[in-house]
């Protein structure tokens, strides 16, 4: 599985005790709860807040309660288990507790001590999950398994029947339709003497198909304790197809490999050639066939998809509550595929921090969506484009340039990084220095009051200082914090090294500082405002648009009406 290193911490995946054996009263008790007080912010959202009450307020009852029932349900088990033995006496015995508040507190902790806990996974595999964290991608490293040499860790899970590694590895981001490794991949991680009698398994088979596949061939062999034994395998299956698996994958293989023997019980059982719904449909197993016709349903999938922090929730009333309609997926235009937010547990791909993807910028502006097949990530921008800014300012700078229309996309510089050459950079820069260049940029930006200030000698001297080309502004709302920070950091370098240059110094130094300084600290976004933010990202965004924020509601309603309303867009 590559290199592992047993000091490193792992960030919380939240979902460590989310896989035990459930009594039919507590799943019963848990889609109750479900049903009848989802909050309206989401289950995420209210879990968090409950923790935060529970340190404020930790001999409150009704904090207790709140949190309890958000363990419960978000499948934090252990955690829940922990907090009750805490509490129970306080609970039970002080005065002030209503029986009717006894008797939930009871309820909830009898649910949680029915609840048996699997086999835990191994130490190598708890290993792994921290080294994702630290850069391993859950995707591209190879579990050891005794017939194929080419599987990844979530194919290993799959195929082992191992539920709660499975669970976390989705949480870290895993994909869910990635194929085995090609030979050139394994290669580069495994010697020749670990290749020897081992097998690759085709590009084909997906975690689904070789779970399929183990519970079809298991249904034609007469063993009856077998069929207990693959109690988790449909489990896992079952979580794969709510999670929005191909079930129209096929179970195929190369000519070549058809007569190696690893796959005679393949041959004989009939199974190759199939796909994962039939697959299903040989292994008997009438849950999983029902839940693969009812998550066919393209548009039930969009409401019923489950979000995958492990807490086998919709996506919709879990991490992803607080988007709007269909915010947590995207359709591919040329085949309707549907593709889904990245898992809010998986290392945030900003790269920026440590935290998770839900505690970074999962409410940033920029959405990060997840292709199952390539193990892609690619991000929606939710920026309003009826101004068309990017484009004006695209063409006006490639025109101004003499850039050719295939050179470098110039609109990228608007916010985050440009990437552009020190050749580009320095044309830019040298078009900034000049009047009307100056006057023609700030018209194609609507810079704020501060930014028109700006003196464009010193603005152009930061340019040419910074490797990787942005301009600064000041209404910086649709940057996500972690890339704020770190343009702050880049541009106000760039300023300092301008002043030495130019060998600015004292009173005249800090008065270059001063006004070209960038700050992470953004402006009211209605014009007719003037306060500032006084902690980063203070300001709440748009609900809408997630574009522009504002320090009250009543600045942004008179935004809207003064003309936000015409730009706004979901």
């Amino acid at each position: 599985m590559g290199k592992k290193s047993r000091k490193k911490s792992c960030n919380s995946a939240a979902t460590t005790s989310g896989n035990a054996d459930l009594s039919s009263s507590v799943e019963s008790a848990i889609q109750n709860l479900v049903a009848e007080t989802t909050p309206q912010q989401g289950w995420a959202s209210e879990l968090k807040a409950a923790e935060k009450a529970y340190k404020r307020k930790p001999n409150d009852v009704d904090v207790i309660l709140r949190l309890l029932k958000c363990l419960l349900v978000m499948r934090h088990w252990e955690k829940g288990t922990q907090v009750t033995k805490d509490v129970r006496t306080f609970v039970v015995k002080n005065e002030n507790t209503t029986d009717d508040k006894k008797r939930k507190f009871l309820e909830l902790s009898q649910q949680l001590q029915q609840i048996k806990p699997r086999r835990p996974m191994s130490n190598d595999d708890k290993d792994f999950c921290r080294q994702v964290f630290g850069g391993t991608s859950p995707d591209n490293c190879l579990h050891p398994q005794d017939s194929f040499c080419n599987l990844g860790p979530l194919h290993y899970a799959a195929l082992s029947g191992e539920v709660e590694y499975f669970e976390r590895l989705v949480a870290l981001g895993a994909s869910i339709d990635y194929p085995p490794l090609p030979i050139e991949k394994v290669r580069l991680q495994l010697s020749p003497q670990d290749l020897r009698n081992k097998t690759v398994a085709p590009k084909s088979w997906t975690a689904l198909l070789l779970v399929c596949s183990t519970l079809a061939m298991g249904a034609r062999v007469p063993l009856r304790h077998l069929k207990k034994q693959l109690e988790n395998h449909v489990e896992i299956a079952i979580q794969l197809v709510k999670l929005g698996a191909d079930t129209s994958a096929v179970l195929g293989a190369d000519e070549e490999q058809l007569h190696q023997s690893i796959f005679s019980p393949y041959r004989q059982l009939g199974v190759l050639g199939k796909t994962a719904f039939e697959l299903a449909k040989m292994s008997k197993r009438k849950e999983l066939v029902d839940a693969m016709i009812e998550f066919q349903n393209q548009d039930l999938l969009k409401e019923k998809v489950q979000c995958r922090c492990g807490s086998r929730l919709p996506l919709k009333t879990c991490h992803g509550c607080d988007f709007d309609e269909e915010r947590h997926l995207m359709r591919e235009d040329d085949c309707g595929r549907l593709y889904f937010r990245y898992s809010p547990l998986a290392p945030c791909p900003c790269n920026q921090t440590k935290k998770t993807h839900y505690d970074c910028c999962w409410d940033g502006a920029t959405m990060r969506f997840n292709n199952d097949r390539t193990a892609e990530l690619f991000g929606h921008h939710k920026i309003h484009n009826t101004t068309e800014t990017s484009l004006m300012f695209n063409d006006l700078m490639k025109r101004k340039l003499g850039i050719e229309d295939d050179g470098p996309d110039l609109s990228g510089v608007l916010v985050g990084t440009g990437d552009m050459s020190s050749e580009v950079t320095t044309k830019l820069a040298d078009r900034f220095r000049t009047e009307a260049g100056a006057a023609k940029f700030h018209n194609v930006f609507n810079m704020l009051p501060k930014n028109r200030r700006f003196d464009p000698q010193v603005y152009a001297g930061c340019l040419e200082r910074i490797s990787n080309c942005f301009f600064w502004r000041d209404d910086h709302w649709k940057i996500d914090k972690p890339e704020l920070l770190v343009r702050v950091k880049e541009w106000n370098q760039a300023l300092e090294q301008y002043c030495d240059d130019e060998g600015l110094t004292s009173q005249q130094r800090e008065n270059v500082i001063r006004l070209h300084k960038a700050s992470p600290l953004a402006p009211c976004g209605n014009p007719g405002c003037s306060l500032v933010e006084t902690k980063v990202k203070e300001f709440q965004r748009c609900g809408r648009c997630r574009t522009i924020s504002y320090c009250s509601r009543n600045c942004q309603g008179k935004h809207w009406k003064a003309g936000h309303k015409k730009e706004c867009f979901i």
